[in-house]
């Protein structure tokens, strides 16, 4: 679960804005009376927990970074040998619009990366999902 916020003053150089993480499991709680529904509460792990639970999410977001500087490193370099694809290379933090074309492009490019990690990484692992991964982390990738 997480929670955004705006720290005063900045924690981060000049970004005031914060999110805060937090693990949690679902808690089922009692029968509600004269129904088969069962409340379902959000508890939040004590902190050793918290703490494994979050540093592997870092991880991942880690990985996630450099797999996907690696295919756009690859990508760039291919640019650069050949020439630019008839379509625009998609950005996978953007998912806002509608365009069935561009969809499809979208989802080829991210099924071209997942191939491309693999391969790389001798079949051992690639990004299933970029859900964690915010436009500053695919401007790193894009710019190293």
């Amino acid at each position: 679960m997480a929670t955004y916020g705006v720290a005063t003053p900045p924690v981060f150089g000049l970004d005031a804005n914060v999110c805060a993480k937090q693990s949690y499991y679902e808690s089922k709680g009692l029968q509600i009376a004269g129904t088969n529904n069962v409340a379902i509460h959000n508890v939040a792990h004590d902190v050793g927990r918290q703490a494994k639970v979050l540093i592997m999410e870092l991880r991942c977001l880690g990985w996630d970074r450099v797999l996907l500087r690696i295919v756009y490193h690859f990508v760039q370099h291919f640019i650069r040998m050949h020439k630019p694809p008839p379509f625009a290379i998609p950005n996978p933090t953007l998912f806002d619009n509608n365009d069935d074309k561009e969809d499809k492009e979208r989802a080829e490019f991210l099924a071209f990366s997942q191939h491309y990690q693999y391969i790389k990484t001798h079949k051992m692992l690639f990004v299933s999902d970029y859900q964690g991964i915010d436009e500053n982390v695919l401007l790193l990738a894009l710019a190293n």
